[in-house]
C-alpha cells in the first residue's frame, strides 16, 4: 500500500466502525423496547451498551491510525460473531458480516502501512501519544475479558450468566447434565440456568416439556435432583425478600405440604420472566388436561 491507499483504507475502516456502532445501537434499543426473545434476546440486555462504547473507542482508534485498535476491532468483530453463533445457532447477516470483516482487515493493513511510510519519510515520527496508548490499553483489557468470557460461555466452558432457551444450550452442557443424572438422554431442554460460577454442576434449574428440575450438590459430592411434574405445581410466586441484583428467587409450591422448591434465576435480559411465564403456562395447560381426563374417566 502507498500512502494514498493506506489513508483510503483507514477512512473506510472508520466509516465501517461508525456503521457497526449505529446498527448495533439501533438493534439493542429495538430489542430492549420490544423486550425481544428468541434469537434477539442476545441484544435484549442493557450491558450491550458497553459493547457499543467499546466499538466507539476502537473506531476512534482507527481514526487515530492506531494499529492496535484496528487489529482489536477485527478480532473483536469476528469473535462476537462466533459467540452469537454459539448462543443462537444461526449466522444471520453473513454477507454483510464478511463485507465488514473485509473493510476492517483493510483498515488494519492501512494503519500498518501508514506507520511504515511515516517512519520512513518523517524524521519526527512518533507512533502514538501516551494518553492514546493508555486508553487503548484499557480497552484491550476489557476486550480480552469480554471475548474470553463470551467464547467460554458460548462453548459451554463456563456457565452462562443468563437463562438460556433450549436452542442456546451448548451440546456439551446437555451431555454433562445427562452424565450426572440431571436429565434423561431423551428429554428435551426448554430452558436452562445454572447458578454456578465455574461449573454448571454447582446447581441450577432445567425445564422440560413435562418437568421442572432443580439440582444442587450435597455434602458428599453427589448431585441431588428434584423433579416436579407441571401438573403437580399449584403456584409460582416471586420472593421479594430474596435474590440479588442480578438474580431473582421464585417459590414453586405443590399441592402437597412440605413439597416445594426455590428457583434462583438470572434477571439478565428478563430471562427469569420468560422462564416463569412458560412454566406457569405449562402448569395451567397440564392441570386443565388432567382435569379433563378425570372428568371423562368419571
Amino acid at each position: 500500500m502507498n500512502r494514498e491507499e493506506a489513508e483510503k483504507a483507514i477512512v473506510h475502516g472508520r466509516v465501517t466502525g461508525i456503521v457497526v456502532m449505529v446498527f448495533t445501537l439501533l438493534t439493542v434499543l429495538g430489542a430492549l423496547i420490544a423486550d425481544a426473545s428468541g434469537e434477539m434476546a442476545y441484544f435484549n440486555d442493557p450491558l450491550m451498551l458497553l459493547d457499543i462504547a467499546v466499538i466507539g473507542v476502537m473506531t476512534w482508534g482507527i481514526h487515530k491510525r492506531s494499529r492496535l485498535a484496528a487489529v482489536l476491532f477485527l478480532v473483536y468483530f469476528v469473535a462476537s460473531k462466533v459467540i452469537l453463533i454459539g448462543m443462537t445457532g444461526n449466522f444471520t447477516g453473513a454477507a454483510l458480516s464478511f463485507v465488514i470483516i473485509y473493510f476492517l482487515f483493510q483498515a488494519a493493513r492501512g494503519c500498518f502501512a501508514w506507520h511504515r511510510i511515516e517512519r520512513a519519510e518523517n524524521p519526527d515520527y512518533r507512533p502514538m501519544r501516551r494518553r492514546t496508548r493508555v486508553a487503548l490499553g484499557a480497552v484491550t483489557v476489557v476486550l480480552v475479558g469480554m471475548i474470553s468470557l463470551g467464547l467460554l460461555s458460548s462453548l459451554g466452558g463456563i456457565p452462562s450468566t443468563a437463562v438460556q432457551s433450549g436452542e442456546q444450550v451448548p451440546q456439551s452442557v446437555i451431555d454433562e447434565l445427562v452424565e450426572n443424572g440431571v436429565i434423561r438422554a431423551d428429554e428435551e431442554v426448554l430452558h436452562f440456568y445454572s447458578v454456578g460460577l465455574a461449573s454448571i454442576m454447582e446447581g441450577g434449574n432445567v425445564m422440560t416439556p413435562d418437568h421442572l428440575i432443580v439440582y444442587f450438590p450435597v455434602e458428599n459430592g453427589d448431585i441431588r435432583v428434584a423433579r416436579l411434574g407441571h401438573y403437580e405445581i399449584s403456584s409460582v410466586r416471586l420472593l421479594e425478600d430474596e435474590g440479588t441484583l442480578f438474580q431473582r428467587a421464585y417459590r414453586v409450591e405443590t399441592g402437597m405440604e412440605g413439597r416445594w422448591v426455590t428457583l434462583y434465576l438470572s434477571s439478565e435480559a428478563k430471562g427469569d420472566e420468560r422462564f416463569i411465564e412458560d412454566l406457569r403456562s405449562r402448569t395451567i395447560t397440564e392441570q386443565v388436561r388432567r382435569n379433563r381426563v378425570l372428568k371423562e374417566g368419571n
